[in-house]
């Protein structure tokens, strides 16, 4: 019976760890606003309604610092951002502060600003510097698109809307029944991350003489799930390690550490294979939850273990008088 129940066990094991490798790969991270808010928050709700009466358009915002005052190097490099930015297919429009118009040095009224006869600041006989601390000093443009010091300005991107992405909260229950809801979600989450990396390659190959630095929702829901994912990876690892050296120390055998970890390993790659399986994602709140349950594994292993040596009797026993 002993060894009918060895191989049962084995072979569950074995098909369990099969199965789950199957959808290990569906594993989700989700950072969006709808995982991190409780769906029956009143105040959500609330946003979420006056978003749909007064929709605002997803924005990035790409911030620019010279070690000086704004000059002419600085906004041609914008312009040219911003040309390789407009060119971007999921990009709308972009605003920055070479299209802001120039308000009171030159008395531009509303009839000027409605036909679009003003001056900018790459448009005009006055003095950048005397237009900055106009734009500096503007309750309009002040800590929007220039800052006190007058050493940092920004580009504003406006993203085209997301059809996609408002189609899959409108009929969530419907793509959820036709089991679809999560597919269409990580199509989204790849197009988003595609837009971040396309920025940042700008960036990149900008000018190296000023520091740039990239904000906005969709940048902070990317940045996150990357985030969330290596912290897991570096802080698994390092427990590992510490564990591996710990049970050595308290075992002193390879076969008992090897078991230990085997099954704390396993209980974890299961719990993610189910997860995938399931369809259940994770929040960027919860992600930690692997490395808590591998620990909480290690420990009921160890004092399992611990038992079963001391006392000296066979495993199946050993289960018997511990639970």
């Amino acid at each position: 019976m002993n060894k009918k129940l060895k191989f049962v066990s084995s072979i569950l094991l074995i098909l369990s760890l099969f199965f789950a490798s199957f959808y290990i790969k569906d594993f989700r991270i989700d950072a969006s606003s709808d995982s991190l808010v409780s769906q029956g928050d009143e105040d959500f709700k609330y946003f979420s309604y006056y978003q749909d009466l007064f929709p605002t358009k997803n924005s990035l915002v790409l911030a620019i610092k010279s070690n000086h005052k704004i000059d002419k190097s600085l906004l041609t490099e914008i312009e040219k951002i911003s040309k390789k930015l407009s060119a971007l297919p999921e990009v709308y429009s972009v605003f920055n502060i070479n299209k802001a118009p120039i308000l009171l040095l030159n008395e531009t009224n509303l009839l000027d600003l409605a036909n679009n006869n003003y001056e900018t600041i790459i448009d005009t006989n006055l003095e950048i510097e005397d237009v900055l601390n106009e734009f500096a000093k503007s309750p309009i443009y002040s800590d929007q698109i220039i800052n006190e010091n007058k050493n940092i300005t920004s580009i504003v991107i406006f993203l085209n809307e997301n059809n996609k992405a408002l189609d899959l909260k409108k009929n969530k229950n419907f793509y959820l029944s036709k089991g679809k809801y999560y597919s269409v979600k990580s199509e989204i989450d790849k197009d988003r991350n595609e837009l971040i990396k396309k920025i940042r390659n700008i960036i990149t190959n900008s000018n190296k003489d000023f520091t740039y630095y990239l904000g906005g929702v969709e940048m902070i829901s990317s940045d996150v799930i990357s985030y969330v994912k290596n912290d897991i990876l570096t802080f698994s690892l390092i427990v590992l390690l510490i564990i591996i050296l710990i049970l050595f120390i308290i075992f002193r055998r390879v076969k008992w550490v090897f078991a230990i970890l085997f099954t704390s390993i396993s209980a974890v790659y299961l719990s993610i294979g189910l997860a995938g399986y399931i369809n259940f994602e994770i929040t960027a709140v919860s992600a930690n939850f692997l490395s808590l349950m591998f620990v909480l594994s290690i420990s009921m292993n160890v004092h399992i273990m611990n038992n079963y040596l001391q006392r000296d009797i066979k495993i199946i026993e050993n289960f018997r008088m511990m639970f």
